[in-house]
Order: C-alpha cells, then structure tokens, then sequence
C-alpha cells in the first residue's frame, strides 16, 4: 500500500515535500501553499498515474500541470522529452524543481493558458486532470485544442470526477470521435481518446 509522508520542509517559505511510490517509483515532490493538492497527491491524479501507458521515446504533455506528478511519472515510464504547462508561475517553479528532484532531464516547462504558448508543438500523449471547478465550455476549449496538438495516433488521457463521467464522455466523442473509459472507482474516471485522422 502507497503512503503519502508529508513533512514542513522550510518553515519561512511553506514547503512541503510529498514522498510517494507511483508504478514503482519512489517519487519526492516538493509543493508549497497555494498549489492544488499541496498536502497530498490528488487521488484523481493519483489514478490516472497509476493508469497512464506511456510509449517509449514518445513526446509527452502534462496539461494543467500543477507541481509535474504526471509529468514526473511519464518521464520515469520512458517518455521522451515531457512538456509541463500550466498557467500559475508558482507550480510551474515547483515542477521544475520536481524534475530536477526525481532526475529528469529531457523536460520544458511553458507558461500557458491552455495551448496559448504552445505554439504548434504536436504531441504523442497529452495528460491532464480536468479542473473541475471551471466552465464547461473551458473544458470542451481543452479537449478540442488538445486534439490539435496531438500527432496522428496520439492519444489524450484525461482524469475527471464521477460527476463529470458523462460531460467528459461527450466531450470527448464529439472531438475525437471514440472514447474508451480505462478505469472508474467511487470518486474519479480515467478515460481516453485517440487522435485518428
């Protein structure tokens, strides 16, 4: 059974570190007051850590990337250079400190609203933890955009709380065309959708 150990690590700046075994991996994470989930690993990003196939070699994204777990995590499962984007400077800051922490290399961090600065990059995988507390049409602006920056047969993994299923479900057949729920427990759906065309 993975445990969560959280300890104040500098008391004048609020740092936490989160210490957790995801797939093997002893990951250490360092967040701070104010970061989505500072105490802990959110369980749905937990679950879709947990679930995540990642090719090897292949150019990852973590979309709304918070402190970089599933960034972290694509990177330990032999992910190719993995992209963080997030729109708050501070995660950002400790993402960048959590690749350094857990030896990952191959890594750009990108200050977006979305895809905003992303330019044209194309992606092979695009992970995200939808926000929940946003307007539906934010979230349908996601999964749409991601499906533009998806390579051929690339794929968007998405987690979501139960509440959500359905909207996301919908969501992503109307962009994408397919949809495939990977797993579902009392609080969270993990599911995705491949880029076909």
């Amino acid at each position: 059974m993975n445990k969560s150990q959280i300890s104040n690590t500098t008391a004048q700046k609020a740092e936490f570190l989160i210490r957790e075994n995801i797939r093997g991996f002893d990951l250490s994470l360092k967040t701070t007051w104010g970061l989505f989930s500072y105490q802990k690993i959110d369980p749905g990003t937990k679950l879709l850590a947990e679930n995540i196939i990642v090719k090897p070699g292949k150019k990852c994204l973590d979309l709304g990337c918070g402190y970089g777990v599933l960034g972290v995590v694509m990177a330990k499962l032999s992910a190719g250079q993995v992209w963080f984007i997030d729109r708050d400077v501070v995660a950002l800051e400790y993402a960048k400190i959590n690749c350094a922490h857990n030896n990952i290399e191959d890594f750009k961090v990108i200050a977006s609203n979305g895809f905003e600065s992303a330019g044209d990059e194309k992606f092979d995988l695009i992970v995200s933890n939808l926000p929940t507390h946003t307007a539906n049409d934010m979230i349908e602006w996601l999964i749409s955009e991601s499906e533009k920056h998806l390579n051929p047969g690339g794929e968007l993994w998405v987690v979501t709380v139960n509440a959500l299923k359905q909207f996301m479900e919908s969501g992503l057949k109307k962009t994408f065309g397919n949809y495939e729920l990977v797993i579902k427990n009392s609080t969270h759906a993990v599911a995705k959708s491949r880029k076909t065309g």
